[in-house]
């Protein structure tokens, strides 16, 4: 009876995180001024290490946008490969970009010295393996005219391609984006993506000792609870025309690698919203593979599985509505349900795999 009733409880916060991230959703108006005057000017920073498949793409990309009032600045983290030279080339080619060899090793070092390189105060970040649309940099740059920012959180998707694993992606990376944006909606931002975000870099400067150098990732998380700890101004952008898309993971354990790698900073939070949401997510779906394994002795925990699944399940397809909406996307209710099995499984196991698994590389 006692575990019937914890299973109910931990049903019902999940229920209400969800409301939560579907109302917070709601909340964010959508940005639609595209004649205000831009009064901002900004710094593009992309660390990259091995990177020479993906820099074409994002260099067209980047000769495309719609606003070119902006530095650029690369890093080259040690690559192997013909990164550099393609940098170099594209350098020489195209005016106002910087091309910088990292002194130190890693992501977040290669960040910084950009950082320290740049010569405005509004720095947007994004990854070499990702294209922004045309409109990115005018979009970003006009937000920060009209609503004056310490932090921009932006949206982020998954390039189109076939196959059922690579759609599952889309649907999951979906989803947090759309979690973290609610948060933000209702006031408590716990999330975002260096991918596809902006801030001032007085505000990186004074949050650079707390962004845990330590570790591999999560210096964007960091950046945001450490304004959030100042109570800064941190908004989603919510728009389209400031989106960019990323590259999915080619195959199981990249994916799994990579979700490692991000739960793996969780024992350096020290945000309490962010730890409950997390407590809250992995309770629902630890909740399930328990209930699902006790139903092979008890047939009465069959029936709790069910009634928490389809619950869970509901919730999850409401929210999923809005953020493909607002994606202009089609949303698989099969793609769902089969997301909906395959997660609580996925998630524990990342979870409890990456307190024990420390990444080595980037």
């Amino acid at each position: 009876m006692f575990f019937v009733v914890i299973s109910v409880f931990i049903l019902l916060l999940y229920c209400t995180l969800v409301l939560i991230f579907i109302v917070g959703f709601k909340r964010i108006g959508y940005f639609k001024n595209d004649s205000a005057k831009i009064d901002c000017r900004a710094t593009v920073i992309v660390a990259c290490k091995n990177e020479e498949n993906h820099l074409p793409d994002l260099f067209c990309a980047l000769q495309n946008q719609t606003f070119t009032d902006f530095d650029l600045i690369f890093v080259n983290d040690h690559s192997t490969d013909q990164t550099e030279n393609l940098l170099l080339s594209f350098k020489n080619k195209v005016a106002g970009v910087k091309v910088l060899n990292a002194t130190g090793y890693g992501k977040k070092n290669a960040v910084k010295e950009a950082i320290f390189a740049t010569t405005t105060e509004f720095v947007v970040t994004t990854d070499a393996d990702c294209v922004p649309v045309p409109t990115w940099l005018e979009t970003l740059c006009r937000y920060q005219t009209l609503c004056p920012s310490d932090l921009i959180i932006c949206p982020v998707s998954i390039k189109e391609g076939k196959g059922f694993f690579h759609k599952l992606q889309q649907l999951e990376f979906a989803t947090l984006v759309g979690s973290g944006a609610g948060m933000v909606g209702v006031g408590m931002p716990i999330m975002c993506n260096a991918a596809n975000m902006a801030f001032r870099k007085s505000e990186w400067i004074e949050s650079q000792f707390e962004l845990h150098e330590e570790l591999l990732s999560g210096d964007d998380v960091f950046l945001l609870t450490s304004i959030k700890k100042r109570k800064g101004q941190i908004r989603f952008l919510k728009s389209l025309k400031a989106l960019v898309e990323t590259a999915a993971s080619p195959d199981i354990n990249s994916f799994l690698k990579q979700r490692r790698r991000w739960a793996s900073k969780s024992t350096k939070y020290n945000d309490s919203q962010l730890i409950l949401t997390a407590i809250i997510v992995f309770g629902v779906n630890l909740n399930l593979v328990l209930l699902f394994s006790l139903s092979f002795f008890e047939l009465h925990y069959l029936y709790l599985f069910f009634l928490v699944y389809f619950l869970k399940l509901f919730f999850d397809f409401v929210f999923c509505k809005d953020i493909y909406k607002f994606l202009s996307s089609p949303l698989s209710v099969i793609y769902v349900i089969v997301l909906s099995v395959i997660y609580p499984f996925y998630i524990v196991f990342t979870s409890i795999s990456s307190l024990f698994w420390h990444p080595k590389s980037w």
